[in-house]
């Protein structure tokens, strides 16, 4: 792939001063030529490396500026083919280093200054770049972190009803919920594939008790009317929050941007799971409660 690129110039504004410098783009032909002509692929990345208590780490950042904002922070390796997508670190979120937590502060030109939040303990002295880091999280605080990331405490979600099918509409509040299994489904009225998840969703609703089990839906709704009609077609029974709702509380999942975006909670408040689609939330769901 990496032969077959051709190098473009790419422009960013920084004090004042437009600054310049080129990245390689992969060309080809869209799998589906009907709507998209061509797609694109930047098949690099900026990295360094250090060590972190006795560890070699490979640090690398998305360099096309055209994507995601994101880092990966992995133990050194001879060679790898890919990078999964849970190892992936957006703004805000966290990197787990040597068992310690570093929030992702800045990540700025195209992967050029990469700003890290935790401690600095395990970092030897000739890490000089590193001196600035904060030492405002610890492992023992790394605990009782919210993110909405896997591991992490699960953000609080909480609102108003807006399930028509639910005799007892009421507010509704993850933190009253601990206890269970918590299914979040982010959904949205214009998408399909968030429609085609809901009976895979019902099967799994049907199948547990509440005692052990729940869904928390999260809807964006583009036309007035047409969630109760999509509620009615799929029998959808469990409690939702409207997005837009004036009193919902949904804003440390910030980092939802794509429908649907789905989280497993456990009893504790922990996301155990993400973007979990058709069999997958039962085949889960089975393996930890059982039957």
């Amino acid at each position: 792939m990496v032969k077959n690129t051709v190098s473009v110039q790419m422009d960013y504004f920084s004090r004042g001063v437009v600054n310049q410098y080129k990245v390689s783009v992969f060309l080809q032909r869209a799998h589906n030529p009907e709507k998209l002509a061509l797609s694109f692929t930047f098949p690099e990345f900026n990295y360094t490396r250090f060590v972190y208590k006795g560890v070699l780490y490979f640090l690398c950042a998305d360099r096309s500026g055209m994507g995601q904002n994101f880092i990966c922070v992995l133990p050194e390796r001879a060679r790898f083919m890919s990078i999964d997508r849970g190892d992936m670190v957006t703004l805000n979120h966290f990197a787990s280093i040597g068992g310690d937590k570093f929030k992702l502060i800045a990540n700025n030109y195209a992967g050029r200054i990469v700003l890290l939040q935790g401690p600095l303990d395990g970092f030897s002295q000739i890490q000089a770049p590193l001196a600035g880091t904060e030492k405002t999280v610890t492992t023992s605080a790394a605990d009782t972190i919210v993110s909405d990331q896997v591991g992490f405490k699960a953000p609080l979600i909480q609102g108003k009803n807006m399930n028509p099918l639910m005799k007892k509409g009421g507010q509704v509040s993850t933190a009253g919920l601990k206890g269970k299994y918590i299914f979040v489904d982010f959904w949205s009225t214009y998408c399909a594939p968030c429609i085609e998840e809901l009976p895979y969703l019902k099967a799994a609703y049907d199948k547990y008790k509440r005692d052990v089990f729940e869904i928390v839906g999260v809807f964006d709704e583009r036309a007035p009317g047409l969630t109760k009609k999509i509620f009615e077609a799929n029998k959808v029974t469990w409690p939702t929050v409207g997005m837009n709702s004036k009193d919902a509380e949904i804003s440390g999942y910030g980092h939802v941007q794509s429908f649907p975006t789905n989280y497993l909670i456990d009893p504790s408040g922990r996301i155990i799971a993400f973007n979990l689609r058709s069999e997958d939330l039962m085949n889960r769901l089975k393996e930890l409660i059982g039957h």
